[in-house]
């Protein structure tokens, strides 16, 4: 599995059809996708409008279809901040749902502040998602967040005394700059003969890096 966060700027944003969000909305918060419909993606959402924008002025967008407030409440006021039901059938929110391998995690929240979405799922999946907003809405930002899959694939790239000699000197500042331990005290400390961890330290290293470039492309 990878998880991948997109950042949007406001400026970014305000270049792109999600510019009439920002307009009518100091937010937009996806709280989670109800259903899929042939006309879109049903979502529940919280929204806070800007002073003078209302249900109207998200209504009137091209692409968001108000359905009606989450019951028992009622539509927020003009200015005002509460819970609705929309349908979303822009490009970008359509594909991603109904792409089978990746998962597009609410909550997610888009306004004046920019955007910040995380998708999770397999590889090919993640990576074909990327793409295709690169090409709909470009982000300012792609971070990939491998958390156990780092660990996993540590585990089979290396061996266990080039792991271990890696988290070691990881630990012990061996990578700092300025380094905070020698080689000749990373040797006392892990009890492995000085030339023997430089070799799995060398080894360690060249092996992770290729394979976290190769792993991590996007």
């Amino acid at each position: 599995m990878r998880e991948v966060r997109l950042t949007w700027s406001p400026e970014n944003l305000a270049e792109t059809e999600f510019a009439g969000i920002c307009q009518a909305c100091e937010y937009l918060e996806v709280l989670g996708h109800l259903d899929v419909a042939n006309d879109g993606i049903r979502q529940l959402v919280k929204v806070r409008f800007i002073d003078g924008k209302g249900i109207d002025d998200l209504d009137a967008l091209d692409y968001i279809t108000v359905e009606s407030p989450l019951p028992p409440h009622q539509y927020p006021s003009v200015g005002g901040e509460g819970y609705i039901v929309i349908t979303n059938n822009h490009p970008l929110s359509t594909n991603a749902i109904l792409m089978d391998d990746i998962t597009v995690l609410p909550p997610y929240k888009l306004g004046r502040e920019g955007m910040v979405i995380n998708v999770r799922g397999l590889p090919s999946g993640v990576s074909t998602f990327v793409k295709l907003a690169r090409e709909i809405l470009p982000p300012d930002g792609i971070a990939v967040t491998a958390g156990e899959e780092v660990e996993e694939g540590l585990t089979n790239i290396l061996t266990d005394k080039q792991r271990l000699a890696l988290k070691t000197a990881v630990s012990a500042g061996w990578f700092e700059v300025p380094r905070k331990i020698s080689l000749k005290e990373l040797s006392e400390l892990t009890g492995i003969s000085k030339s023997t961890l430089g070799e799995h330290l060398e080894k360690a290293t060249s092996i992770t890096m290729k394979w976290l470039v190769g792993s991590q492309q996007v």
